[in-house]
């Protein structure tokens, strides 16, 4: 299937990588991806799956993240303009033959084609030995089982944020002193079974107990909440917590939510990588940075991948 950068029409020694998935999933993507741009030289393309992707569509899905990168960090992304797809192939027939794939690698230990890499059970040394034999791949995959190998910290460091994100004046007050971030992350993780069964179901207790975990080592902090369901915080957490914050929904944007996240001194996070990337960099200025993690990430044990620092980072039963 080496006929399929004809379509693209891209130059040799050139890979695709597939962006998907939530801010902090599509993180993974893109750091991966610089480690594959700067140690084989390859002239990097992004098709942006969470734009075109309209295949869960048609088996019920009515998750669609719709994210972008460039909205938080000052990322130079060259990204797959749907338009400029050759026919008889476009970005709906591309996201199929991608599924596709996925769906039998998953079934069978091998994907649609050589040159459509995913990262289930891949190891890098292995990963390393197909980028040096093929001069076209399309890399689909999350890549986070790999971070540490590769060494993703010399990339993240390159990290900036946009410049036009800010602390808006009307939440100064709460980041002129120590505070603490609490993802309390939900939206499709319960209310879809497929999310459920993935992700596990965070319990009000782990949030009780970390909240009591870490103000027992750094006092009575404000927290700043962030949540993908303020319904679900209000009815189930709201009233067992003191001195908190919520902000106004008009400051809620994906973007900004990331931002003033990773802004905050102490974290507590849910079984996601949206916050988890956020306390990720902000530890990256801040070592003494505490973060509270749950135990279970994907409905199973936390992987040793996901505890990037031996110190300050405290686990805390999470599945109900």
């Amino acid at each position: 299937m080496k006929f399929l950068r004809h379509f693209f029409n891209l130059e040799k020694n050139s890979y695709i990588f597939i962006l998907y998935g939530g801010v902090g999933n599509q993180l993974y993507q893109y750091t991966f991806s610089k480690y594959i741009e700067e140690k084989y030289k390859k002239k990097l393309y992004y098709f942006d799956s969470s734009k075109s992707y309209k295949v869960d569509n048609l088996i019920g899905s009515k998750v669609f993240h719709g994210i972008d990168l460039k909205k938080i960090f000052d990322f130079n992304i060259s990204y797959i303009d749907p338009k400029n797809i050759r026919f008889p192939l476009n970005s709906f027939i591309f996201s199929i033959l991608l599924r596709l794939s996925l769906f039998i690698h998953n079934r069978e230990g091998f994907g649609l084609s050589s040159i459509i890499v995913h990262d289930k059970n891949l190891k890098l040394c292995d990963l390393e030995k197909k980028i040096e034999s093929n001069s076209f791949l399309i890399f689909h995959g999350y890549w986070q089982q790999i971070f540490a190998e590769y060494k993703a910290l010399n990339y993240v460091n390159n990290f900036k944020f946009r410049k036009y994100l800010k602390i808006p004046n009307k939440l100064a007050t709460y980041y002129q002193h120590k505070s603490i971030g609490m993802h309390v992350r939900k939206g499709d993780f319960i209310n879809t079974k497929k999310g459920r069964k993935t992700h596990g179901i965070v319990s009000i207790q782990y949030f009780l107990k970390s909240i009591s975990l870490l103000r027992s080592k750094v006092g009575d902090l404000k927290i700043i909440i962030f949540t993908d369901d303020k319904e679900w915080f209000e009815k189930n957490l709201k009233d067992q917590i003191k001195n908190f914050v919520l902000f106004d929904e008009k400051y809620r944007t994906y973007a900004n939510d990331f931002y003033l996240m990773s802004k905050c001194d102490h974290f507590i996070i849910s079984n996601s990588t949206f916050s988890w990337w956020a306390a990720y960099i902000a530890r990256l200025k801040n070592n003494k940075s505490i973060v509270v993690m749950p135990t279970h990430f994907n409905a199973s044990l936390i992987e040793d991948f996901r505890i990037p620092y031996k110190e300050n980072y405290f686990l805390v039963k999470s599945i109900q």
